[in-house]
């Protein structure tokens, strides 16, 4: 699995405080990893982001984000 991005939440006590995040440069991608490490640490995360070149979406429980976006996680 290749997670680029990890991010802590300061909120103690809860198990989902960990955001994985995976960045894709192009237009044809898969999130396969990200998918693998969502299933294999599911108590330990959050929703999980994707940085890409396209628009603003949600699908499988992931969000997509345009690559700008990334300084508001």
């Amino acid at each position: 699995m290749e997670i680029d991005f990890l991010i802590s939440r300061p909120q103690i006590g809860r198990k989902h405080n960990i955001t994985p995040i995976e960045v894709k440069s192009g237009k044809r991608y898969s999130t396969v990893s990200l998918l693998k490490f969502c299933e294999k640490y599911k108590d330990y995360i959050g929703k999980p982001y994707v940085l890409h070149t396209g628009d603003v979406d949600i699908r499988s429980n992931m969000t997509f984000l345009p690559i700008y976006m990334a300084p508001f996680l």
